[in-house]
């Protein structure tokens, strides 16, 4: 999908995370501002670029400004989501479920039979969020394939600011001309004050309540367990039945079919799927990065584990599951990530860096014998 392939392209090669003021250097690669100047900052004399290996005698790094701004907007796109309490209306106490043409905001059932939206467009949130989904999709698929093409430019020699300017030229024309729509069209009207940034914001409050976006992760192999296999790209674990001849590495979990995330979080609001498919046993979640590696123990919160199992939950047939944590709220929620029907909450305190935490579990026959896989779109 196109919105998943930018992600990818916007992301830096150091943190793994979108783009933060972002520079490029003399051959052309792009890294966030902090992350270059500390890799650099360990070096003295000469550097090179993290990624081509190119050497550079002076430390010269321009800002890219445009990409920032790109950037930022898709960051704005990975929505995480809420507490489903918290996607209701505000006089009514009732679910959000219509959206306002006009008034371009989301609405309860009864909002939508009061004076104040009874000769307006409304339509089903969810039949809004689709079309907005598929206008959003086309832009960023065009934004994709101009940024494809600077780089092919950078690589044949032209200056990378003209492709920049090129990106810039891009967003303008992303910005979609609509003529008043119809009752069953989602277009924005023209005269929207924000412009497209009102659209972008339109449609990730819309996102958020229908289906939150889920975040790019990767699997950590040094955290995995001996008879654990990872995909090549890092998004999905199998148990293989078997050990393996796996270099001791001090993360890795000795007694337990665990691996983790490569990526841990101190701070924020986070949104994951996993794709349970049919197996029969697994087990999924958050957990403390200081979690024991080398002993059994049970995966509690007071062990520092707040995950849950198939075992709970065999009457939903779950095929994907969500998971969403609220750093700063101490909250982790399970979602069946295939309608948004929430699961369980845990409610606790978080002092430390936390990663998302994969467990296939073991197999006698092959009904189990699937792997989990990371899902970002």
């Amino acid at each position: 999908m196109a919105s998943a392939n930018l992600v990818q392209e916007l992301t830096c090669p150091i943190c793994l995370e979108v783009f933060a003021d972002p520079v490029f250097l003399e051959c052309g690669h792009h890294f966030c501002g902090a992350c270059i100047s500390q890799v650099w900052g360990r070096v003295s004399g000469d550097v090179s670029c993290p990624q081509c290996r190119q050497v550079f005698v002076q430390r010269n790094t321009r800002p890219a400004h445009i990409l920032s701004n790109v950037a930022e907007q898709v960051r704005q796109l990975r929505v995480t989501a809420e507490r489903t309490e918290e996607f209701v209306c505000r006089e009514h106490d009732e679910k959000l479920k219509l959206f306002c043409q006009v008034e371009q905001e989301m609405i309860c059932l009864v909002c939508g039979l009061s004076a104040q939206h009874k000769m307006h467009n409304v339509i089903p949130i969810k039949e809004a969020a689709q079309a907005l989904k598929e206008k959003l999709e086309e832009s960023l698929k065009l934004l994709q394939e101009q940024m494809n093409q600077s780089v092919r430019s950078k690589q044949a020699g032209e200056a990378a600011i003209q492709g920049l300017k090129d990106i810039q030229a891009l967003l303008k024309r992303c910005e979609l001309p609509v003529s008043r729509p119809g009752v069953v069209s989602v277009d924005l009207p023209e005269d929207v004050a924000e412009g497209r940034l009102r659209y972008l914001k339109v449609w990730k409050e819309m996102r958020a309540v229908v289906s939150p976006v889920p975040e790019w992760l990767t699997l950590d192999p040094d955290t995995a367990h001996n008879q654990l296999v990872l995909s090549k790209d890092l998004m999905s674990v199998k148990y293989t039945g078997s050990r393996q001849n796996l270099q001791d590495h001090p993360k890795r979990f000795e007694k337990i079919l665990n691996v983790l995330s490569s990526q841990g979080f101190t701070s924020g609001r986070h949104y994951w799927e996993v794709y349970v498919g049919y197996k029969t046993e697994w087990v999924v979640g958050v957990c403390r990065e200081s979690v024991n590696r080398d002993r059994d123990h049970t995966t509690t919160p007071a062990e520092g584990y707040w995950v849950i199992d198939v075992i709970s939950h065999q009457e939903i047939k779950l095929r994907k599951l969500g998971i969403y944590l609220h750093y700063e709220r101490g909250q982790v929620s399970f979602y069946n990530g295939d309608n948004m029907c929430h699961l369980h909450t845990y409610t606790d305190s978080f002092t430390e860096k936390l990663h998302l935490i994969l467990n296939p579990c073991d197999y006698e026959t092959g009904d189990n014998s699937e792997p989990l896989t990371l899902l970002t779109t």
